[in-house]
């Protein structure tokens, strides 16, 4: 929730009417923003300049009545090996990396793969490309999961 109090505040201290607005609408329409919400956001801004809206559209800022009361928790994904990489530096396509499943891995050494596990790894997160899909040049990743409800 922390999290969602600082957007909170940010809001209130940070962005015009208009702006805030725009912000409750995308907290509340799961789906985007529609045609008339885009229309109706134009006249606010144009409104905060001075120009008339026919309709007197008034800003209903974001309060915390618009943010969620829980934040939904995501189900965990534990990954657990890398194995099946072809042409990522010099990995053998029949070499494994396995992960602990709880705590931390190391990987060291000379020749080990760090750099193209790590390569990997950074190539398949989704904050980098979209879920799943790998890197140039890596045919046929796979990844072994437990305790996931999801795909990775």
């Amino acid at each position: 929730m922390a999290l969602l109090d600082e957007i909170l505040a940010w809001t209130e201290t940070s962005l015009t009417p208009w702006q805030r607005d725009a912000a409750r609408r995308l907290f509340q329409e799961q789906q985007g923003l529609s045609a008339q919400d885009y229309d109706d956001l134009y006249a606010l801004m144009k409104s905060a300049y001075g120009l008339l809206d026919p309709t007197n559209r008034v800003p209903v800022p974001l309060a915390a009545v618009h943010l969620p009361t829980h934040a939904a928790r995501a189900a965990g994904v534990v990954l657990r090996a890398m194995r099946e990489l072809k042409y990522v530096n010099r990995i053998a396509p029949d070499q494994v990396l396995r992960f602990a499943p709880n705590g931390l891995t190391v990987i060291y050494g000379n020749g080990s793969g760090k750099s193209g596990y790590s390569r990997v790894l950074e190539a398949c997160m989704p904050s980098t490309r979209p879920a799943g899909e790998c890197p140039p040049g890596c045919d046929g990743c796979r990844f072994l999961q437990a305790h996931s409800r999801g795909t990775v």
